[in-house]
């Protein structure tokens, strides 16, 4: 039998196909035997948002507010339904809190009895030692520079890695319509391609909290949210509001004859 857990992966999946009424039938399901599981509650929210039921995605919200009042996310998206279903007044309200809840820290204060070493700063870690190599097995400081001319040749058309470093078509510019975006498939790998005032751009498809495709997500002011937890990322640099440390890559693009290109990355190096 499957854990709370992968229902809720599971759920998260149908959403990034579009089969939102199944996800939130699934997350539901996961809600009703486990009503304290906050990411279901947080993403139920978000998923009637998408579909624009804002009375109900305000009332999945406040669940989640019950069961964590501080989180940012909660806030973030309360505001959002709020100003979707026109009450300006309570959409400020929880902007102002998720503003708050972003500079909460952990303010404890050490104790008036603390020993001097509990204020002390850690010391830094032990660096294990390296082991230098006897030769090198590539030095591609020695390689010449690609020319701007070879850099701009064609795409060969066999082949995997024909894609790597080169810019593939991926969307006709009529496809991509202002303030929206969309997934795109190359060779096996997905990536977010938006426009905005013109401009086009592109990011790794998976929202790095839990999966989530971004190229469903809802993009406003130059950012698109996450569709089922909400965290919000510049869809030109790439950078998280919500949690610095969790950028998501953006690639260059550019348009030629009437299509949106891709300059394609090396895929990741495995962990």
């Amino acid at each position: 039998m499957a854990t709370l857990e992968e229902r809720y992966d599971d759920a998260v999946y149908e959403f990034t196909l579009g089969h939102t009424d199944e996800a939130i039938a699934m997350l539901k399901n996961v809600l009703a035997d486990d009503p304290g599981f906050f990411d279901a509650q947080l993403a139920l929210g978000n998923a009637y948002y998408s579909k624009g039921d804002y009375p109900a995605a305000i009332t999945e919200g406040h669940k989640a507010e019950k069961l964590n009042p501080q989180d940012q996310l909660v806030h973030t998206n309360l505001s959002k339904a709020y100003m979707k279903a026109g009450d300006k007044q309570v959409a400020e309200h929880h902007a102002l809190q998720s503003r708050i809840a972003s500079w909460r820290g952990n303010m404890t204060a050490p104790a008036l009895n603390a020993a001097p070493g509990d204020l002390a700063m850690a010391p830094p870690p032990a660096m294990p030692p390296v082991k230098v190599p006897e030769k090198f097995p590539d030095m591609p400081w020695k390689r010449k520079p690609a020319s701007a001319s070879a850099a701009a040749q064609p795409v060969p058309s066999s082949g995997v890695t024909a894609t790597i470093g080169h810019y593939v078509p991926v969307a006709d510019v009529a496809s991509l319509q202002p303030g929206h975006g969309r997934t795109v498939h190359v060779q096996g790998r997905e990536f977010a391609l938006f426009c905005h005032e013109g401009e086009y751009f592109a990011m790794d498809d998976l929202c790095p909290h839990r999966g989530a495709s971004l190229g469903s997500g809802q993009l406003e002011g130059g950012r698109v949210a996450c569709p089922m937890h909400g965290w919000t990322f510049d869809v030109k640099t790439g950078a998280c509001q919500n949690n610095p440390e969790r950028p998501v890559k953006t690639h260059p693009t550019r348009v030629e004859n009437g299509q949106v290109q891709i300059l394609i990355p090396p895929p990741a190096a495995p962990v």
